[in-house]
């Protein structure tokens, strides 16, 4: 499991680096929910860990830390697939990132900062996996590449399993709606943060041990999950690939340690013959998977 303890002080060097580039794009952040993450960041270097509840106002604040953390984490990740992006199209994307509420919105509701950061991030870890990744111009679809097949790629972000379906059935109408291009598979994206219970300020566990067997008890539930659902829904028909994302701040009391979890998985969705090639040629690739 891809775990690594958090230095503040790097992260928060990490992310004005980020920053710096935004700003050189011509993209104004300050007084966006990313100069609050940075300044919550910036004093978090003084508390206490683990940090300790006593006000509904501590609670918000903590509330803010972990999800300008899991936010920064993602945008200083994302960062490293710019270069290849036509500028133009990434200020337009850059400009919906930094815009929105510094806590998420209601779950019934679009956010599309969030969503947008996250198409990103996952364009870099598909890139990072060895598959050729682009955005379009124009709806800023991502689209991959590997061993002579092309992929059309759509990614979301369920508040929950409750809505986990209803949002693999956006997945598989977008896919359909993108099948104009001859022989181009589907490849289904899931942030699962908020699914596995991690996001929201509920990443505290009393050990190490105990959080490690959340999260790969939590990414085995969503792979079977997703796995039925896309069956009974007909994802499956569409979406040769799902691949599952989780990126979270995760606290560990015994050890007095914040930890960042970055863990992708993904596996095939549609394996029957006529796929199969499909799956033999890229399987070098998704089964490695990348390293954040």
């Amino acid at each position: 499991m891809p775990v690594s303890t958090t230095e503040l002080k790097d992260l928060l060097a990490s992310l004005d680096g980020a920053l710096n580039a935004v700003s050189a794009l011509g993209v104004r952040w300050k007084s966006s929910r990313f100069d609050t993450y940075r300044g919550i960041l910036a004093d978090s270097i003084k508390w206490e860990w683990p940090p300790r509840f006593q006000t509904a106002d501590d609670k918000k604040r903590f509330f803010t830390f972990i999800e300008g953390h899991s936010q920064a984490t993602q945008l200083i990740g994302a960062s490293g697939f710019w270069s290849v992006l036509d500028p133009s199209l990434l200020c337009r994307m850059l400009d919906k990132i930094v815009k929105g509420s510094a806590l998420p919105v209601d779950a019934d509701e679009d956010d599309p900062s969030r969503n947008v950061l996250f198409e990103l991030s996952t364009a870099r870890y598909l890139s990072l996996a060895g598959f050729n990744v682009q955005i379009t111009d124009e709806k800023e679809d991502v689209l991959a590449s590997a061993a002579g097949h092309d992929f059309a790629v759509e990614c979301k972000r369920p508040a929950s399993f409750k809505t986990l379906e209803k949002n693999l059935i956006k997945i598989r109408k977008q896919l359909v709606a993108r099948r104009h291009v001859a022989q181009r598979h589907g490849v289904a994206v899931i942030a699962i943060d908020r699914i596995v219970g991690l996001s929201g300020g509920n990443g505290l566990y009393p050990s190490f041990d105990a959080l490690r067997d959340r999260v790969l008890t939590g990414m085995e539930d969503a792979a079977k999950t997703v796995t039925q659902l896309s069956q009974a829904v007909g994802l499956d028909e569409v979406a040769t690939l799902a691949s599952l994302i989780l990126t979270a701040p995760v606290i560990a009391k015994k050890e007095g340690a914040l930890y960042a979890v970055q863990q992708v998985a993904t596996f095939a969705l549609n394996q029957r013959p006529e796929t199969k090639p499909i799956l033999d040629a890229v399987e070098a690739l998704y089964a490695a998977g990348p390293q954040p």
